[in-house]
This record gives structure tokens, sequence and C-alpha cells, in this order.
């Protein structure tokens, strides 16, 4: 997505595999695993990096906002 690179990706990078969280979270649910996705909300964050450069790993940007999507989506406040 716009400004965010990593392992080399083009900066408006299309995943060849189409739609593939939907397929994912298609697939956990007929096993009955929850799925929570975070990235719709790593997109819109402005906080930068959130990401190492160099492998795409969480930086601890990236693992504070991850946590604050999964606490929200399990039903904890706003306030962290």
């Amino acid at each position: 997505w716009p400004n965010r690179t990593a392992l080399g990706l083009p900066m408006q990078f299309e995943d060849p595999r189409g739609d593939f969280q939907e397929g994912l979270k298609k697939r956990l649910n007929d096993k009955y695993i929850e799925f929570i996705d975070l990235l719709p909300a790593f997109r819109q964050s402005n906080n930068f990096p959130l990401y190492f450069a160099g492998d795409g790993h969480f930086r601890e940007s990236g693992h504070k906002l991850a946590t604050e999507i999964i606490l929200k989506g399990m039903g904890y406040p706003n306030e962290f």
C-alpha cells in the first residue's frame, strides 16, 4: 500500500493471489478458528514505521497496533 515498503516490493504491489485475506478468513472460520484482520487498520495507520524494512517483521509500533486491534476485537475498552 502507498508509502509502505518492505522486502523490496513496489509501492503499489498487487498480490497476484487476489483477495488472500478473505480466503484465509473463510478457511479459518470453516474450522471454527476466530480471525481478526489486522490489515485494514495497518493500512490506515499514520504511525511509521510499523515493520522492519529488511524482513517485514513488526517493529514495537507494529506490535502495539496489533495488540490494540486484537484487544478491541475481543471487547476490551479503547484505552490501553
